[in-house]
């Protein structure tokens, strides 16, 4: 067995204990934090061991790991990866692309299994969609087959005293090609068995991979492009922006935030704490501005334990207006688009189509782009002569359900 980041041995004791009578430990921990290798040296009496001090990502691109383990656990570091990183450079000899520390150690995780050998991680949930972690998907998948996912409802319960805003899950894989149906676990529920096409749409370019609950309701429609809608992050970030920021005034466009989202509608200006205008030269105007018209605003990052994490609102602008980078905005054609995409974006239904792919605090264009919506003329009977402030929950949720 390898455990890679075995830091005190929790994870190797866990497997000892669970061993039947009679079977074999040899485990090999990686540990790079020296005050560890005390505490790490104890755990591991008595096994029959080998403790490597050294980076495990240095170590995999040295080839100084062997290649035939049965099993693999971890419970890796987090942190991003710059892409002219040397952790990063030490990925691409080994074949794949990784954005960030943890996805590097479930490469090294599996890379490092003999054929039908299981690696067992507890890492966020970030890898299973997002365009930044694409090409590490695609190689995951094409070297594992997935054999289990245990997910936790909560954003804060666990790892709470790290301030991990994403999702965990507990992930196990074989390194096999052979995939069959996989094994789904919700905190405590019993486990069920879902189809691989139910985790990973097989038309799906992005190949994200789905967590359902169960819940989820098939929803009608075609990606975004399909609609001639677009989507796209705001254009303004605000601290690399300051020269640009005022107070409103005569000779200033209106600063959405995120924070002007509020009770279903953008309310603006809003006491945000925040400079809500903006100033710019006419060279500067485009590469800024969004021009008038009906828009749906939809905030980037939801609060840890926030009942939706699509939070999208109207927004009717007579002139020119800035967008902070915190908010994804829809151009719609006209008001009743707009509305009715606002109402079906913040439906239960669109909720729990979305909780099942994404299980971190950003809303992403890309994951927006490729959920299903309704054609725009239901978007246009869905918003007509409805106001462009949200409703309560379920009163968004009836007016919804006949497109269900």
């Amino acid at each position: 067995m390898l455990d890679l980041g075995a830091g005190a041995g929790a994870l190797t004791a866990a497997v000892a204990r669970l061993l039947p009578e009679g079977v074999n430990l040899q485990v090999t921990c990686v540990e790079m934090d020296a005050d560890l290798l005390p505490h790490l040296g104890r755990t591991l009496a008595g096994l029959d061991h080998e403790i490597i001090h050294g980076d495990a990502l240095s170590l995999a691109a040295r080839g100084m790991l062997r290649e035939d383990h049965d099993v693999v656990v971890m419970n890796p570091p987090y942190g991003k990866l710059a892409a002219s990183s040397e952790e990063r450079r030490a990925m691409a000899q080994l074949g794949v692309d990784v954005p960030n520390i943890y996805a590097a150690f479930m490469a090294i995780g599996y890379l490092h299994l003999r054929q039908g050998g299981q690696m067992a991680a507890i890492v966020p949930r970030s890898w299973t969609n997002g365009p930044y972690c694409k090409r590490f998907r695609e190689h995951m998948l094409a070297h594992v087959s997935l054999d289990r996912i245990q997910a936790f409802a909560s954003r804060s319960a666990l790892f709470s005293e790290a301030k991990v805003l994403q999702e965990n899950v507990i992930v196990t894989c074989t390194r096999s090609r052979e995939q069959g149906e996989v094994e789904l676990i919700f905190d405590d529920a019993e486990p069920r068995r879902v189809p691989f096409e139910g985790i990973v749409h097989p038309r799906d370019a992005e190949r994200f991979v789905r967590i359902p609950t169960g819940r989820e309701r098939e929803l009608p429609g075609a990606p975004l492009g399909a609609l001639g809608l677009r989507v796209s992050t705001g254009k303004v970030v605000d601290f690399r922006a300051r020269e640009h920021l005022a107070e409103p005034g005569n000779d200033t466009y209106p600063m959405i935030y995120q924070g002007n989202i509020h009770a279903g509608r953008v309310v603006w200006p809003r006491d945000i704490g925040k400079a809500q205008g903006f100033r710019c030269a006419p060279d500067e105007f485009r590469k800024f501005l969004v021009p008038p018209g009906a828009c749906v605003v939809v905030k980037r990052f939801s609060a840890k334990e926030e009942k939706r994490r699509v939070v999208a609102a109207v927004h009717e602008a007579t002139t020119h207006v800035a967008y902070d980078n915190k908010t994804n905005v829809f151009p719609c054609p006209d008001r009743d688009v707009a509305v009715g995409l606002a109402y079906w974006l913040n439906s239960t239904a669109v909720d729990d189509h979305f909780r099942a792919f994404s299980g971190h605090t950003q809303v992403n264009v890309t994951d927006l782009r490729t959920m299903p919506y309704p054609s725009l003329e239901q978007l246009r009977l869905l918003g007509s002569g409805r106001d462009a402030a949200m409703p309560d929950q379920a009163v968004i949720d009836a007016v919804v359900e006949h497109l269900l």
